[in-house]
């Protein structure tokens, strides 16, 4: 079978083929089908907000893994020692007690 996609579709092809995620643009119309169709089994109804937000999360998350594997193979990453990450944990453990003490909001 073959399809024409508009210029936007091509564009968005386009994207997922440079991000890495894709070798071929069939395994990215693949990918979208699948999720189409796992969106849309057994019923017609939209998709809860829930969900929507949810795959944006797993996708931002995905990205992120994507974009830091990346920066390892580009050597764009510190080694540390076993004192380097005792300090590096225990600053990440008082950021955290302070964000539980701020009532959660982030610190910088």
């Amino acid at each position: 079978m073959e399809i024409t996609l508009t210029p936007e579709l091509e564009r968005m092809v386009r994207r997922g083929m440079a991000s890495g995620r894709y070798a071929t643009p069939e395994d990215l119309v693949e990918d979208a089908l699948v999720f189409w169709n796992e969106r849309t089994a057994g019923t017609n109804e939209r998709t809860s907000n829930d969900d929507i937000a949810h795959r944006r999360y797993v996708q931002e998350l995905n990205d992120a893994v994507r974009e830091a594997q990346d920066e390892v193979r580009r050597g764009e990453y510190k080694d540390y020692d076993a004192a380097e990450l005792d300090c590096l944990f225990e600053d990440i453990k008082r950021k955290g007690r302070e964000s539980v003490a701020a009532g959660g909001k982030e610190q910088p």
